[in-house]
């Protein structure tokens, strides 16, 4: 997991998983490299909250669960992200075959990313801030290179300070071929983020533009101005009912923001992602009342699939040695 050494106030456990604890003075994250490299909690320790929905049993943290829906838990990454249609696309001459993981759909959902083992390369803290860079490297002797043939690295860092974690994302092409980029994070936020909150008190914004419609199938068809979009760029009860709601950018080219408020404790949580990121997906568990997932992406749902231009779609191709780079992050105040 680890190719760093870590101090024992770094090293943690999760459920019996081995984990890496980021702390501060007044704040707290927990990563799990060997599960998807995936963020599982983030905390005000001071105020006791948590903003993170974590896979819990009773109050303590559960793996078996985790492992049930691991899409819905913490910071789970997503290469590609969303549905690919039958599982298949064509890039630059070649046919890439995904499994059928959405037997319901006919899709692959949510790619290759999410389950590998990722190892953790740097780890630090000062008196203010606490860091770590995690990295999964594609090779050909790994059995996912068959799915997607491209030697590449994905790494990601996570620093903590404050009221504030900021991710910063890094993908290098160290192929001789051009590859698909298609890179997302299925945030998933709890409401309410203290035990004696209510989540009838939370209101949602998130700075969406024209909404994609979907088919039967979760795949887009159109694009169009809808009342949902209106709704959630001005505030909306996020359990009002069911989402599972894909949309641009409001403005293509500059950050975009998502905000989730207890208007009763007046805590707001604020996403802001890079804006290398133009679509959202919004997604509430059928209004299930615990979680809530505002979802950055680089690219349409599908993207590979669509009789669409790359600056429609944002379909990137990456070069051979070539790097992309996002920043994001998530602060909160009172």
């Amino acid at each position: 997991m680890s190719t760093v050494e870590l101090t024992r106030s770094q090293a943690s456990t999760y459920d019996g998983i081995e984990a890496v604890a980021l702390e501060t003075a007044k704040s707290q994250a927990i990563l799990l490299p060997s599960m998807g490299g995936n963020l599982i909690s983030l905390r005000d320790t001071e105020r006791d909250l948590s903003f993170l929905c974590e896979p819990l049993e009773q109050g303590q943290p559960s793996v078996a669960r985790y492992r049930e829906r691991p899409f819905t838990y913490g910071i789970p990454i997503l290469f590609p992200p969303n549905r690919i249609a039958d599982g298949q696309f064509v890039y630059g001459g070649h046919t890439y075959h995904f499994p059928i993981n959405e037997p319901d759909t006919g899709n692959h959902l949510h790619g290759f990313l999410y389950d590998k083992v990722w190892e953790v390369t740097e780890i630090g803290s000062d008196d203010s801030a606490s860091w770590v860079t995690e990295q999964f490297e594609l090779h050909p002797e790994d059995e996912t290179y068959g799915l997607f043939p491209h030697e590449s690295t994905y790494a990601v860092r996570y620093l903590l300070r404050g009221d504030s974690l900021v991710q910063t994302v890094e993908v290098c092409n160290k192929g001789t071929h051009p590859m698909p980029l298609m890179l997302g994070f299925h945030t998933a936020f709890r409401v309410p983020f203290h035990v004696t909150g209510r989540a009838a008190d939370y209101v949602l914004r998130v700075e969406v533009g024209d909404q994609w419609v979907l088919n039967e199938r979760k795949l887009p068809q159109t694009q169009q101005a809808t009342e949902l979009e209106r709704q959630l760029r001005n505030g909306v009860q996020p359990f009002i009912r069911p989402l599972d709601s894909h949309f641009d950018v409001v403005k293509p080219g500059s950050s975009s923001k998502a905000e989730l408020q207890d208007t009763d404790s007046g805590v707001t949580l604020t996403y802001e992602v890079d804006a290398k990121y133009l679509r959202w997906m919004v997604w509430n568990d059928d209004a299930g009342g615990s979680r809530v997932c505002v979802e950055p992406m680089t690219c349409v749902v599908n993207a590979p699939n669509l009789s669409l231009p790359a600056t429609t779609t944002g379909l990137v191709g990456l070069e051979p040695g070539e790097t992309w780079s996002a920043v994001s992050k998530i602060s909160w105040r009172s």
